[in-house]
């Protein structure tokens, strides 16, 4: 679904940036990209949680709270984070698309 989403923001704004925070690495999530044909989407892998956290303690210092997997932030331009959804979302709906592309325009 995010494969078809990105390859559908071509041209805009907006990007779809998913990071990988298991600690199998690059390699495993580039098995799954080829297992399920996705070729849209970027490599990143987080397995140290320098993005994201789970945690309190936060050893890898991450900004973004992991209250669920998946997890979507929306971020600005500026770096502000915007809203969150935990958990799945239907980012190939139409009601996703008319927000993505609001949220790209401003």
């Amino acid at each position: 679904m995010l494969d078809r989403l990105q390859a559908k923001l071509k041209g805009t704004k907006a990007t779809i940036l998913p990071i990988a925070v298991d600690d199998g690495g690059k390699a495993n999530v580039e098995a799954f990209y080829k297992q399920h044909d996705l070729t849209h989407l970027k490599v990143i892998v987080d397995p140290d949680q320098q993005v994201g956290y789970f945690y309190a303690a936060n050893p890898g210092r991450g900004i973004f709270p992991l209250y669920a997997l998946p997890i979507t932030y929306v971020i600005d331009p500026g770096g502000l984070i915007v809203g969150y959804i935990p958990g799945a979302a239907p980012w190939d709906s139409p009601s996703a698309m008319t927000l993505i592309s609001y949220l790209a325009s401003h």
